[in-house]
């Protein structure tokens, strides 16, 4: 082949110099001149006396000179993909991996990283070719991805031709680690317990993720993914705005949830089903503008403010232990009974305009706030159980309802509700029955 001399002799040279480095020996002189550990503190008694930037500077004149010797004329193409393989390190920390990606120019590379040592992997460096990493794996002692500090420094940030990454050992994945690595298919994360805020954030083509250990996914986790299918069976916290947008979601699994964050699901418009037996906030707008058909929550003690805003498929609730109805909690649903046992509060505009709303049971309340049952045209009956009249805010909170709507009280009490403040107005006080 032309040129094969050239590239004979340059890789020679490439591997000469990795076994001189210890690339490929990981044993070399005892004592303070080893590698620098995690902390930043020398040691190591059997340990390469370079660091990794050291080898890493070394190599990049023998390794450009191999790889851009008349490619062409060497059956090497812009497609031609490389392992990077380094062994028996404590940490390749930003400045390394700028050499790598200066190391790569213009090839694929698959950057295996399983015979590293140390416990975290940090931002990759600026100004660097990000686009030419086709796969990482990261070593099973690499616990954490560092956190970055805003959309451009993720650990993986930006890595537009990134396909697949294993991290076994990850537990802990930071802020921004895989955001816009728009090409990511394939993630394998099988111990992460936290998935930071925006980790995934645009990871275009992501369309399916299985974290059988992660407890909380933070703030925008996965918004502007693909995502199908999401298996997340311990989870216990659904930051807001996770899956916001995603939708494409049609099967998620979370039975284990007990927060499910402000604007989680909202306008996941091919979410017809959910079930969160375990769920005990469900913050404001989490399932806003869905298409889910019944709401099952069990143990939910908090209905955010609009959390089921415009799901005009939801037709049934059970809200057994729900203590606080959120302002315009249900507005635009179409579901028809409301039985909520324990509720105290009913927020502002919360049943709205629910128009199919024949029947509320409140045993418990304590305050019904201006607008709450306002244009419930079909609003047959209302149950309340108070023996002393809640705080009615405003007698506009039953306004433009149907003209027979009965509100029943318990029937020692009826005279107090005639009295009380708002339940005495003329388009209130002749509804009041007893029970």
């Amino acid at each position: 082949m032309k040129n094969s001399g050239k590239r004979s002799a340059a890789i020679l040279e490439l591997s000469a110099a990795i076994v001189a480095f210890g690339f490929i020996s990981c044993q070399g002189p005892a004592g303070p001149m080893g590698p620098k550990g995690d902390d930043g503190t020398s040691g190591g008694s059997a340990a390469p006396r370079a660091t990794v930037l050291e080898i890493m500077d070394a190599l990049v004149p023998a390794f450009v000179a191999a790889m851009t010797t008349n490619p062409a004329n060497d059956g090497l193409t812009t497609e031609t993909a490389f392992t990077f393989r380094p062994t028996g390190y404590s940490l390749l920390d930003a400045n390394a991996m700028t050499a790598v990606y200066t190391l790569v120019k213009g090839y694929w590379v698959n950057l295996d990283l399983s015979g590293m040592g140390g416990n975290s992997f940090g931002h990759a460096g600026a100004g660097i070719d990000k686009s030419r990493i086709r796969s990482v794996t990261l070593g099973q002692d690499v616990s954490t991805i560092i956190s970055g500090t805003d959309e451009t420094n993720g650990a993986f940030a930006g890595f537009n031709g990134l396909q697949r990454f294993t991290g076994n050992g990850v537990i802990v994945v930071g802020a921004h680690a895989f955001r816009n690595a728009a090409a990511l298919t394939d993630i394998a994360l099988p111990e992460a317990r936290v998935i930071g805020y925006a980790a995934f954030f645009e990871a275009a083509s992501l369309t399916s993720i299985n974290f059988p250990q992660a407890t909380d996914i933070g703030i925008t986790a996965f918004y502007g993914t693909r995502i199908v299918e999401a298996n997340l069976p311990e989870a216990r916290v659904i930051g807001g705005g996770a899956f916001m947008g995603v939708t494409s979601l049609t099967d998620i699994n979370l039975p284990e949830a007990r927060v499910i964050g402000a604007n989680a699901f909202s306008t996941v418009s091919s979410l017809t089903d959910i079930s969160l037996p375990q769920a005990t906030i469900i913050g404001g707008s989490a399932f806003a503008e869905t298409n889910i058909a019944r709401a099952d929550l069990p143990q939910a003690k908090v209905i955010g403010d609009y959390a089921f805003y415009d799901v005009t498929s939801l037709t049934g609730i059970t809200l057994p232990k729900a203590r606080d109805i959120g302002e315009a909690a249900f507005v635009g649903t179409n579901i028809t009974q409301a039985d909520l046992p324990e509720a105290r509060v009913i927020g502002w505009r919360a049943f709205s305009n629910v128009t199919s709303l024949t029947a509320v049971i409140l045993p418990n309340v304590e305050s019904i706030e201006s607008w709450a049952f306002d244009s419930c045209t079909a609003l047959a009956s209302i149950t309340i159980n108070n023996a002393t009249p809640p705080t009615l805010v405003n007698a506009d909170a039953f306004a433009n309802t149907a003209a027979n709507l009965e509100i029943f009280v318990p029937s020692a009490s009826v005279d107090a509700y005639k009295a009380a403040a708002n339940w005495n107005h003329s388009s209130i006080v002749n509804r009041i029955k007893a029970r």
